[in-house]
């Protein structure tokens, strides 16, 4: 495939988180052990390697240099300060009570937004990792529905979570209060937002996209990734 540009060996097992820094290298996390490793953008080189024992479910690295990760199976939110280096020796980390971590965002203040599997709750945590508050992201918890896919933060610092298994989208104010759920396709898994400040969900059970307009928390547009022409 010539859209590969490089295939790189990690140290980590069942990569599921990948996020990448201001010096677009790539943070990659195996959910199986733990591990993470920083690879070289450009080259593919492995930079550095560490395990704290939490994290690498999924996250992001901040504007400070800081990786945050889900541990949905440890239940704690990794805190790992790179001091913006590529050598580990300087690093710093905590491993933060968060049961059930999963989806991940960050608003326009650096906070993070973690939403809970079992609880159908997202948590919001300031840049140094304190506990800010506990939010009700969605409908029933672990197996009957909210908060168990990804989060988004759009550009009004609203918070978009997906509730996988009843099929819908909450939107959440900055300081948790809810505003809306739209319902989507079946089984959102993906929460993302564009330019123009819509919100696009990834439908993993109806093979579909479904745009969000935030202006009217309405589904405008739906795309059947089955008759896309690749």
């Amino acid at each position: 495939d010539e859209c590969v540009i490089k295939y790189v060996r990690v140290e980590g097992d069942n990569v599921r988180h990948v996020s990448v820094d201001s010096n677009n290298n790539v943070w990659t996390g195996g959910y199986g052990g733990n591990t993470f490793d920083l690879v070289q953008g450009s080259t593919g080189a492995i930079l550095a390697t560490f395990d704290v024992g939490c994290g690498s479910y999924g996250g992001l690295v901040d504007a400070n240099g800081v990786v945050w990760s889900s541990g949905r199976s440890t239940g704690q939110l990794l805190r790992y300060d790179t001091k913006k280096t590529t050598t580990t020796a300087d690093d710093t980390w905590q491993c933060i009570p968060s049961p059930g971590a999963y989806g991940m965002g960050i608003d326009s203040g650096g906070n993070i937004w973690n939403a809970q599997w079992e609880t159908s709750t997202i948590r919001k945590y300031d840049p140094a990792g304190n506990l800010l508050g506990e939010f009700n992201a969605g409908v029933g918890g672990g197996d009957t529905g909210g908060a168990r896919g990804a989060v988004a933060v759009d550009f009004d610092d609203n918070v978009w979570v997906a509730n996988s298994l009843t099929d819908s989208i909450t939107r959440l104010k900055n300081d948790g209060s809810f505003v809306a759920t739209v319902l989507v396709g079946s089984h959102p898994t993906g929460v993302a937002v564009d330019k123009n400040n819509f919100i696009w969900v990834t439908n993993l059970s109806s093979h579909t996209l479904s745009r969000i307009d935030s202006t009217t928390n309405a589904v405008d547009k739906t795309v059947d990734l089955n008759a896309v022409k690749w």
